[in-house]
């Protein structure tokens, strides 16, 4: 077990701000790391060729897509 300070002094501040982050600043929301998880899966099913980079808007809008 690790214990980084700077992490978790982070991971405090975007839970406390999290609710501010709309409209433009979404893309830079924290999100937990099973809807991550789940995004990666789904993308990874599609089969699909390249290198994409996905925001944290676009990862959640996936992961909220995902059916359990």
């Amino acid at each position: 077990q690790e214990h980084r300070l700077g992490e978790s002094m982070a991971m405090t501040a975007f839970k406390l701000v999290g609710f501010v982050m709309v409209g433009p600043l979404a893309k830079y929301r924290g999100i937990p790391a099973s809807d991550v998880a789940k995004a990666m899966v789904a993308v990874a099913q599609q089969n699909s060729r390249g290198n994409r980079i996905y925001l944290s808007d676009e990862v959640q809008q996936i992961a909220s897509s995902v059916t359990d």
